[in-house]
């Protein structure tokens, strides 16, 4: 999604969580994101956005969602079935590599000492 799309969809967030939550929301979160919102939902797609907000709508809690909470309910079934964004896929890739890498020369030099 282009940074005016996920923009777009922030302040439609905003718009609706306001509209829900009224001042617990603005109190909290001011009348519009500083960017911290934008940045950790912009590689979600509006279809995303929408699922989360309908979850939020559904859900009938008292209180707003965190980010992260909302993040989870955007992705739905997604982060149930291992969906990372591509930075978070990445660095999960790599400390995998490290991991088996450390594991298997552990197991070299357990079985060179037995």
């Amino acid at each position: 999604m282009s940074e005016l799309d996920a923009g777009r969809q922030v302040d439609f967030l905003w718009l609706c969580m306001t509209d829900w939550y009224g001042h617990l929301w603005t109190d909290h979160h001011d009348e519009q994101d500083n960017g911290t919102w934008l940045r950790d939902l912009s590689d979600l797609s509006p279809a995303q956005i929408h699922r989360g907000l309908a979850a939020v709508r559904d859900e009938g809690e008292k209180y707003p969602p965190s980010l992260p909470h909302f993040r989870k309910l955007c992705l739905g079934d997604d982060a149930e079935n291992g969906y990372y964004p591509p930075e978070i896929a990445a660095i999960r890739e790599e400390a995998t590599r490290e991991y088996l890498a450390d594991r298997a020369a552990m197991l070299t030099r357990e079985i060179g000492h037995g």
